[in-house]
């Protein structure tokens, strides 16, 4: 028992911020941005000075900026090819893209096999009806509604992750369902 406990008892004296003789010590400082994944996002971290911290979280914030672009569905970005570009040429040409969205996208494909399409990224057309619904009833809430069933029922036709064609060697993507 004894020899568990040193272990711990050694790791968490190294964790609890015990400063090191001759080093500044680092103040705890927090960083909230709006602008990625629809979501609030917020960073809280220790660093030696605001300004260090700053560069720290800005970098970060660029790099979950640049996923958000590439993964965002609904929206185009100037210079960047994304998922709506894929979903937008559907039935059309393949559309090169970075080869974040392919290891993306074949992490998916894995996953959809692996729960026999249980978990399934090709819900944009099912996904589309939700979205459109949300974003009216956000803008006229008096006139809130459901996607028609009819409407569900045909939009889930079109969600076979079979129907995404990717080539990992020329980087595109190609959605074979119009």
């Amino acid at each position: 028992m004894k020899k568990r406990i040193f272990p711990l008892l050694l790791a968490v004296l190294l964790l609890t911020g015990c400063s090191v003789p001759g080093q500044p010590a680092r103040q705890r400082y927090t960083a909230t941005f709006l602008d990625v994944f629809d979501t609030v996002t917020t960073i809280v971290g220790f660093a030696e000075s605001e300004d260090a911290f700053t560069q720290q979280t800005q970098a970060i914030h660029d790099e979950l900026l640049r996923y958000h672009q590439l993964f965002d569905i609904y929206n185009p970005y100037e210079g960047v090819f994304n998922l709506k570009d894929v979903n937008d040429a559907a039935g059309g040409e393949p559309v090169k893209v970075d080869p974040v969205i392919i290891q993306l996208l074949k992490s998916c494909k894995e996953y959809y096999q692996l729960t026999g399409g249980k978990v399934n990224a090709a819900m944009g057309s099912v996904l589309r009806l939700w979205h459109d619904a949300r974003s009216d009833a956000y803008d006229n809430p008096l006139n809130a509604y459901l996607p028609d069933q009819a409407k569900l029922e045909e939009a889930a036709k079109h969600t076979d992750f079979d129907k995404v064609i990717l080539d990992e060697a020329n980087s595109t993507v190609c959605i074979t369902d119009p």
